[in-house]
């Protein structure tokens, strides 16, 4: 894609939380793209309550990149030329990343993150701090079907459960000739594939090799807390599972 195509692209990248989308951001995004084009919105109510940066228009004949959690169709009919950009992980491997993560911050991130004060957790038995994390609500509102409710097209923010509808809007989503998905296991092939579209230098490899373990391996839970992990996530398991090969294809 030369400069002449690629000029006045807008690429909004969603990045679901837990997933590998800051090592894609850094290695492909910020590579390339001047930092006066980059965004990061963070807002989990984006889409709703947000709108497209202002600062970024005066840019309009120039490629921008809007990276975050943005949701899937965010932006259509007021823009052209948008291409959607999205990796997906493994939804067991992203949850015990994000309980990984709570084990060795501070009082304030572990209040950010569960949407709470005075959250008692475990953080020295991660048996017991991944069970504790799935009964919390604040925390399945903001880990469990994020990523379903991004491709979906709404906020990742919600204290309602997914369903098969919003799956099936997700599947349909990731399947628009204008959307490129690709899954964690395969992340060097897709970023080497988006920056060949782009034109950009192939980036750095070993790029999943420098996420964040997961406090557990999924087989290390007791079957019992892997079941109820994975009832808790099935929708995203079934997204994920939908996405396939090295270049995210989408199977539904």
């Amino acid at each position: 894609m030369g400069d002449d195509v690629s000029s006045n692209l807008l690429i909004l990248h969603t990045w679901p939380p837990g997933c590998a989308g800051r090592a894609l951001d850094r290695a492909v995004f910020a590579a390339n793209v001047p930092e006066a084009r980059r965004l990061v919105l963070n807002d989990p109510m984006h889409g709703l309550r947000s709108r497209f940066p202002a600062a970024l228009d005066p840019l309009s004949e120039e490629l921008r990149v809007v990276t975050g959690r943005l949701p899937f169709g965010y932006l259509d009919g007021q823009r052209d030329r948008i291409l959607h950009v999205c990796v997906i992980s493994d939804p067991e491997l992203a949850f015990l990343r994000f309980a990984a993560c709570l084990s060795s911050v501070s009082d304030a991130h572990v209040i950010n993150a569960t949407g709470r004060a005075g959250v008692d957790l475990p953080l020295t038995d991660p048996e017991l701090l991944v069970a504790r994390l799935l009964e919390l609500q604040p925390v399945r509102a903001r880990r469990i079907g994020v990523a379903t409710r991004l491709c979906a097209g709404l906020p990742c923010l919600s204290d309602r459960p997914v369903d098969q509808a919003q799956l099936a809007a997700a599947l349909a989503n990731l399947g628009r000739v204008n959307a490129l998905c690709g899954r964690e296991e395969h992340l060097d092939a897709f970023a080497r594939y988006l920056a060949d579209v782009m034109g950009w230098p192939a980036p750095e490899r070993g790029l999943a090799e420098k996420l964040t373990a997961p406090i557990l391996a999924p087989s290390e839970l007791s079957p019992k807390l892997r079941d109820r992990l994975r009832q808790a996530l099935d929708m995203d398991i079934r997204l994920h599972a939908a996405v396939s090969g090295e270049l995210g294809a989408c199977v539904a």
